[in-house]
């Protein structure tokens, strides 16, 4: 293994900043941005980590400390975690590209300057995720099955294109939430606070959780999914691909419990009184698209 060639524990800690210094100059890792090799072996980068196509086996193989710049890990495709990851950067973050790359585990940062970007390797987990993150958090295109262990806070989350089923885990706080081409049957565990949610699911019947908190003119957008045949607000095209509402409208559809949980079921007389309400008429034709996907009871 590199790192226990570098670290060795029975070398001094000279002999080991020269095994480092040796190591970053034959991999040609920092070209010629300045570091310091600190006291406790971790490396201060004065300026951007760049870090691509590496044949790193499990972690990486040197210890980072202080990164004054972005932070990028790509096409490292025997990485398998994070150990060794820096405990602070000034910038961005993005670690993408990484095929075997199935944890965040070493990654020891608490909160971020700038957006965080772990978006398609193969994380089956966001355990060791930053819990505030001051840009926008991208979890999309790998394997998780659930958000926990994810950030607390953060800007906008993104994180498309999972095995996801439901909310659970989501962060408190976030300003835009990004859903495609996720499994879900459930809102459960969505945002108390979140301006706008953007979404394809053809398992979701039914908005049976929503914020606490939106700002007006927020939009709740379902795209290719049963939701999206119950009103289109942005256009009045019924029956349409996309289901574009505000956040007020899709808050209505949540408190009027017009959906009969964990079924395809709606209930006509609290679907009389949602149009009602949005002084729009429920014309038959309407109700044939909605019956498309959902049984009237």
């Amino acid at each position: 293994m590199i790192y226990e060639s570098i670290y060795g524990s029975f070398n001094s800690n000279d002999e080991v900043k020269q095994n480092i210094k040796n190591y970053i100059r034959r991999e040609n890792l920092l070209n010629s941005t300045e570091y310091t090799i600190n006291d406790d072996l971790s490396i201060d980068v004065n300026g951007g980590l760049y870090l691509s196509n590496l044949n790193w086996t499990g972690r990486i193989p040197i210890r980072f400390g202080k990164i004054e710049g972005n932070v990028n890990i790509e096409g490292c495709n025997n990485l398998t975690n994070l150990k060794g990851f820096p405990t602070y950067v000034k910038g961005d973050i993005r670690i993408n590209f990484n095929s075997k790359l199935e944890s965040l585990e070493g990654c020891l940062i608490k909160e971020t300057n700038g957006e965080f970007d772990c978006s398609k390797n193969k994380l089956t987990s966001l355990e060791f995720s930053p819990e505030k993150i001051n840009g926008k958090f991208d979890c999309s295109k790998n394997e998780l099955t659930s958000l926990e262990g994810g950030p607390n806070i953060t800007k906008g989350m993104l994180c498309g294109y999972n095995e996801l089923t439901n909310l659970i885990g989501s962060p408190e706080e976030c300003l835009t939430l990004g859903l495609s081409g996720n499994k879900l049957t459930s809102l459960e565990g969505i945002p108390k606070k979140v301006n706008s949610i953007i979404m394809d699911s053809p398992y979701l019947y039914s908005i049976d959780y929503f914020p606490e908190n939106y700002r007006d003119g927020g939009r709740f957008v379902v795209k290719n999914g049963p939701l999206s045949l119950i009103y289109n607000e942005s256009n009045g095209v019924f029956g349409s691909v996309m289901g574009d509402y505000k956040m007020e409208t899709a808050r209505l559809m949540c408190s009027f419990r017009m959906f009969v949980k964990g079924t395809n079921k709606i209930k006509l007389k609290n679907l009389k009184y949602f149009y009602h309400y949005l002084n729009e008429e429920l014309t038959e034709r309407n109700l044939n698209m909605i019956k498309i996907s959902y049984e009237i009871v």
